[in-house]
């Protein structure tokens, strides 16, 4: 085996300086992508090639709408609408926990023996009596 390693510049901080060639302007500061790239996980049908040829490399067209697979937006529109539910369910479920902790906390409250005289029935009236002798 060799030695010697080739040696690669990698990302390095660069001077602040205008880039004379548009091209060079473009490939350094153009946004890296992240993520699965689309194409290796769907090859294009012939439509999509042609269209991107005709369209000088642009990869959008109608059904393909900011250059994300189709089968991708709708999983996307998908997964978005199972959010919304969910989120829905969610806060539906902090309603229904409010109103129940808020009948929890009136039912801890108010035990017969701390009910007014006037709402106490016979058996209560007669067991608070024997209580208090």
């Amino acid at each position: 085996m060799s030695s010697k390693r080739k040696r690669r510049k990698g990302r390095r901080k660069i001077e602040i300086k205008r880039i004379e060639k548009e091209d060079a302007r473009q490939v350094t500061f153009s946004k890296r992508r992240v993520g699965l790239k689309t194409l290796l996980i769907w090859p294009p049908s012939t439509d999509t090639v042609v269209d991107r040829y005709l369209s000088g490399g642009n990869y959008a067209s109608q059904n393909n709408v900011g250059g994300v697979h189709p089968h991708v937006g709708a999983r996307v529109r998908d997964l978005n609408r199972q959010y919304t539910e969910a989120l829905n369910e969610l806060d539906a479920e902090k309603k229904r926990g409010v109103e129940l902790e808020k009948v929890r906390r009136d039912s801890r409250n108010q035990h017969w023996w701390e009910k007014p005289i006037e709402e106490l029935g016979l058996q209560e009236l007669e067991l608070l009596q024997s209580l208090s002798r």
